[in-house]
């Protein structure tokens, strides 16, 4: 998916389980094939925050 895709993803997971819920990526870690752009949407949903590099 895209980072748009990413978004509606966690909005999604959370309308489901509600503001309680814990976001964080599959594994122990994040696989080597995930775009960069969709780990920083993630926690930009996830947080409310916006990463700058």
């Amino acid at each position: 998916g895209n980072p748009d895709d990413i978004r509606r993803e966690v909005d999604r997971i959370r309308g489901i389980l509600g503001p309680n819920l814990i976001i964080s990526p599959s594994h122990e870690a994040i696989l080597p094939n995930v775009p960069p752009e969709n780990i920083v949407a993630m926690a930009e949903e996830t947080t409310g925050l916006k990463c700058e590099f």
